[in-house]
């Protein structure tokens, strides 16, 4: 029995040499056959596959003058290829799909619906996991472990993927891919995920909100607890955060005065950008208390080493943080 890799090699250049001599002479050729469908199964590795097309139909192998055809997309997939074609120059292209390894995972997080952009979480909607890098296929036998639960109690709300998103401006290569639940999880209380990565462990914890300021208040000076640079990605620097206790609603930049950003001392040129990228309610471990977190763009991200720092003023109230980028030109001691 041939190997079955080989096989499919076999197919696809058979497939490939057609399309190759159709570009060649510039026409297009046209021939009736007679295929002999014999409810041919297909197994790979001792699982049996059911193949099917791009439209999720159900694409059955024939035999055509003693040579047995193969779905491309249907088998491809099988052994861990993405499939898409080119129709300007009629070509099947195949991309080996790679999962992430365990050292580019980030962090797992739920996330939730919002009423609108200034309301609290109304409904957990699914999970969200980052990834360094450009990613794009995830397989679900890596993940291990996983656990939903509702103040204490396992949930069986059920997981699908939905899509990925790559951010390669801000996030300087970062890969996000959602997953959905299959029920809706709108009842308030504390809500926790947990599992594991190719080992890795993750936990993410969330709380629906009942009450809600009134929409459109400015956040509280009183409760801005921090300012941070977001390190996350380690050799640059593109957001900024403020940090509040409590649910706060609407943050301006026009509230911020005095803003400066200094490396190794000396002022730099940069600037918030005017729209908050983000706003995330927190809820720590403890299960009550909650802090509101805003992140802001820079409009250059920060890439040279040193010390940075940023102080300013949010409606009277002074702040100040600090952070260093290493330089990584020389030899560094693990």
């Amino acid at each position: 029995m041939k190997n079955i890799k080989s096989f499919i090699a076999g197919v696809l250049f058979t497939i490939l040499a057609v399309t190759l001599t159709s570009t060649v002479f510039g026409t297009q050729l046209n021939q009736t056959i007679t295929a002999i469908y014999r409810d041919i199964k297909i197994i790979i590795d001792g699982k049996e596959i059911i193949p099917k097309n791009a439209d999720g139909n159900i694409a059955e192998p024939f035999i055509v003058d003693g040579t047995t055809y193969l779905p491309v997309r249907a088998i491809s997939e099988a052994v861990g290829y993405d499939v898409s074609w080119n129709d300007e120059t009629n070509t099947i292209v195949l991309i080996k799909k790679q999962t992430p390894e365990a050292e580019d995972f980030i962090d797992g997080n739920l996330d939730c619906f919002y009423t609108d952009e200034y309301s609290g979480p109304v409904a957990v909607k699914g999970i969200s996991l980052r990834f360094h890098g450009e990613q794009n296929y995830i397989d679900e036998a890596d993940f291990s472990d996983m656990v939903l639960t509702k103040d204490g109690i396992p949930l069986d709300a059920g997981l699908k993927y939905d899509k990925l998103l790559y951010y390669p401006e801000y996030y300087q290569d970062i890969t996000y891919f959602y997953f959905l639940f299959e029920q809706e999880i709108n009842e308030p209380g504390i809500y926790r995920f947990s599992g594991k990565y190719k080992g890795v462990e993750y936990e993410s914890m969330y709380k629906l909100i009942e009450e809600l300021p009134i929409r459109g208040s400015q956040a509280n000076p009183d409760d801005l607890i921090g300012v941070r640079f977001d390190h996350l990605i380690g050799e640059s620097i593109n957001m900024i955060w403020f940090d509040f206790n409590k649910i706060q609603q609407t943050f301006y930049i026009s509230d911020l005065t005095d803003l400066k950003l200094t490396l190794n001392g000396t002022e730099i040129e940069r600037s918030l950008k005017e729209e908050y990228a983000g706003r995330q309610l927190f809820i720590e471990n403890d299960g009550v208390t909650i802090y509101t977190r805003y992140y802001f763009y820079l409009n250059e991200p920060l890439v040279d080493w040193g010390i940075y720092q940023i102080t300013g003023e949010y409606m009277g109230k002074q702040f100040t943080a600090e952070t260093v980028i290493p330089d990584n030109s020389e030899n560094q001691i693990n």
